[in-house]
């Protein structure tokens, strides 16, 4: 007997539906534990990849890919959130948070939802309707808890959570010492399409406990942001995996775009197979008057990181600064503004065995690279640097490799 490809799947739905997680049951009664009766729940057909979809009534559900479902979610409107910038909404989001599982979603509507204490997600997923629109307001003097160490502290986190994600949404931490969001261990996290601006700690933030190995960040993707006016706008800290800060844009840090930094990382628990790529840094602030590298990454000895296709403009100090680490930096175009050059293009600093520096732009600076602290057997070559003052500031190595870099008129300027 023949079967169709429709019946062949949905013969496989089923099956699939026998293996989903139990009811939760309360072990003293041994009774299934009922959800809150105004949970949000909307009906709606399926799209091909299983992704949050919004229905006509402007909310966000899950849908599967063969079948119509019901699937809850948070409105934290349904909670009573006001959403005019001045009404404390923190229990709102605390009340939506507690309604659905972990693993679901709160969503956030178009408003100005002011919180005055820290929100953490506790494995629920955050969305709002757009980063522009969906706007969390850190209200100022407010109390702002860590989920890591003691003196890092947060507007929006999460803890050693997995799969769960933070999407279109605003945070603005007007100036408070907090980072906006910002994850302290766990895996398989995304922070996209999220607009972060104003704290005087850190945009966004990834922290691995880099002590011990209970809360590291394995798998994390930050991408498509925008963060503006705080301290360190993107932030990788401690014990960091396969994780990524790409595409995003940084405008007016104050002292770093985009910071690596685990140099008091014990041994083995450094950031490793990380990247950098494909971010847009523009300008700086006056938040910490002595601005170090625009992107910056300062290890422990271990430290892996790939810089690569990145865009750094009117920066005045380094552009981008190697302290301690090993990796590449490739392809990025550090532009410095012509009446403020960028005083160095790229700076090593004790650098590991094995960094390549590669198909690089560099123009508009004091020095073009330089070098100090004797790093390692690092490999320059095939980068350009136009309208620099002095193209490299090293002291040659015997077992440096440094080849096939021009200036903007085709002369090899390598030592």
């Amino acid at each position: 007997m023949g079967f169709t490809r429709r019946a062949i799947l949905a013969v496989a739905g089923l099956a699939g539906l026998s293996g989903c997680t139990e009811p939760k049951t309360n072990p003293s009664e041994g009774q299934q534990t009922k959800k809150p009766d105004n949970i949000d729940r909307t009906s709606q057909q399926s799209n091909k990849r299983g992704e949050l979809t919004r229905p006509v009534n402007n909310e966000w559900v899950r849908t599967s890919e063969q079948s119509t479902v019901i699937s809850p979610h948070a409105n934290i409107k349904a909670y009573g959130a006001v959403g005019d910038g001045s009404v404390d909404d923190t229990q709102t989001f605390r009340d939506a948070r507690d309604a659905v599982d972990v693993g679901d979603t709160i969503f956030v509507p178009d408003g100005d939802f002011l919180i005055s204490e820290s929100f953490e997600l506790q494995g629920r997923s955050l969305k709002g309707v757009g980063r522009h629109t969906s706007t969390i307001i850190a209200d100022r003097g407010g109390v702002w808890k860590t989920g890591g160490p003691s003196n890092a502290t947060a507007v929006i986190y999460t803890r050693e959570d997995c799969d769960m994600s933070i999407t279109a949404l605003g945070v603005d931490g007007q100036g408070e010492d907090a980072a906006g969001i910002a994850a302290f261990g766990g895996d398989n996290i995304e922070f996209t399409n999220n607009f972060v601006r104003d704290t005087s700690d850190s945009g966004i933030q990834l922290y691995g406990n880099d002590l011990t190995d209970t809360s590291c960040i394995r798998d994390a993707t930050v991408t498509d942001n925008l963060v503006k006016s705080c301290e360190w706008n993107y932030v990788m800290d401690g014990h960091v995996l396969n994780s990524a800060i790409q595409n995003n844009r940084s405008r007016d840090a104050g002292t770093a775009h985009v910071s690596i930094d685990n140099d008091e990382s014990a041994e083995t628990q450094e950031i490793r197979a990380c990247i950098v790529s494909g971010n847009t840094c523009w300008g700086h602030t006056t938040i910490n008057n002595s601005p170090s590298g625009a992107i910056r990454s300062i290890g422990s000895g271990n430290t892996i990181v790939h810089i690569n296709d990145n865009y750094i403009y009117d920066w005045p100090e380094t552009a981008i600064l190697l302290a301690n680490t090993t990796g590449r930096v490739s392809e990025n175009t550090l532009q410095g503004n012509e009446s403020s050059p960028q005083s160095i293009g790229v700076l090593l600093d004790r650098t590991k065995d094995g960094l390549l520096i590669t198909g690089n732009s560099i123009c508009e600076a004091d020095v073009g690279i330089k070098s100090q602290n004797r790093p390692d057997w690092p490999r320059i070559m095939d980068n350009v640097l136009k309208n620099v003052t002095t193209e490299f500031n090293i002291t040659m190595q015997s077992d440096w490799v440094i080849e096939r870099n021009y200036t903007n008129d085709g002369t090899d300027v390598s030592p």
